[in-house]
């Protein structure tokens, strides 16, 4: 027991409360910037996450109209 009362007076309530705050900001734009950058999309096999790189739109247009 003398060690969970350690751990429960290592932070202060002020200290709790801005770790939580700063770790939801963390990690809400950690997702942002994942969603933004269409991380999901490498996750499939879709042929479509090619357009994520700027470079590559000319060449999937071209490969998605032609007959290959």
């Amino acid at each position: 027991m003398k060690i969970l009362e350690r751990i429960k007076n290592l932070f202060s309530y002020k200290q709790k409360i801005g770790l939580l705050i700063i770790t939801g900001v963390v990690c809400g734009l950690g997702g942002l910037f994942a969603y933004l950058l269409r991380a999901h999309t490498y996750l499939a096999d879709d042929p479509a996450a090619c357009v994520n790189c700027h470079i590559m739109t000319p060449y999937y247009a071209t490969w998605s109209h032609s007959s290959h």
